[in-house]
């Protein structure tokens, strides 16, 4: 067991710092965002509660613009609910909320879809996204979005 947690820090360690440097071999046409992606991956994988929750703010042309406080319990979301009341979100854009997880997931398809603009912030220690900046095509009308993820806190 300490021999598996002795890999993983060695293995996110590692992927730190390949993600600062730059060249073709590592990052290949994508500008480090892979890399950045997996160290983030690493770190969250390695410190991941088993509870949680975290607010997340959408801003794009769509339906909804409140905070959303998600709650995740293993690697479900069991619940999603206003930031600013507590009132049950319920909308049919609920799996807009998901769980870290789920941001993680929502960065690499912008990577793998070639996003004409992918910007990322991570947590240092946590890996958390706390902010995914995309747009998908430069002269494209109402394609951007943005999340930011704040008030993560274990449950």
């Amino acid at each position: 067991m300490q021999l598996r947690h002795a890999l993983r820090a060695l293995s996110v360690a590692v992927l730190v710092a390949a993600s600062a440097c730059s060249g073709t071999l590592l990052t290949g046409n994508d500008g480090g965002r892979q890399a950045d992606l997996t160290a983030a991956r690493l770190r969250w994988n390695s410190t991941r509660p088993a509870k949680y929750e975290y607010t997340l703010t959408i801003s794009c042309f769509c339906a909804f613009s409140r905070p959303v406080t998600v709650t995740v319990d293993g690697t479900t979301v069991v619940s999603r609910t206003y930031a600013d009341d507590g009132t049950p979100f319920t909308s049919s854009f609920a799996a807009s909320f998901p769980t870290i997880d789920g941001l993680f997931d929502i960065v690499a398809d912008a990577i793998s879809r070639k996003a004409a603009t992918l910007e990322s912030s991570y947590d240092p220690v946590t890996g958390i996204p706390l902010t995914v900046t995309i747009d998908y095509v430069v002269n494209a009308a109402d394609d951007e979005v943005s999340y930011r993820a704040t008030n993560f806190k274990l449950r």
